[in-house]
């Protein structure tokens, strides 16, 4: 398989990755909101943060290269599960900022 096509495998995997952990937190926000308690948030917490660092291990390994197409696509789930750009995060911050300080 070419280079490029893997990278472009793993980047995806980064998504799935990505929409496996924002998705299982809204689910842990969700049933906190309904009552859950602290080992709800914990065990989810736990979970979601193996199954990402095996899934990173197992898809890069020592490839930096991997890493970073992994991380992209995980960052790229984490701004399609937002439903804003990064940028609209960061100004949304910012105003947030200002408005606190008058």
């Amino acid at each position: 398989m070419p280079h490029w096509l893997q990278l472009a495998v793993v980047f995806l995997a980064g998504i799935g990755l990505g929409m496996l952990y924002f998705g299982g937190l809204a689910l842990t926000v969700r049933r906190l909101i309904a009552g859950g308690g602290v080992l709800l948030v914990l065990g989810s917490f736990l979970v979601r943060g193996a199954v990402l660092i095996a899934g990173f291990w197992i898809l890069s390994r020592t490839h930096a290269e991997y890493w970073v197409a992994c991380l992209l696509g995980f960052t790229t789930a984490r701004v399609i599960l937002s439903k804003a750009t990064p940028w609209e995060v960061w100004f949304a911050r910012q105003e947030d900022g200002h408005a606190s300080h008058h």
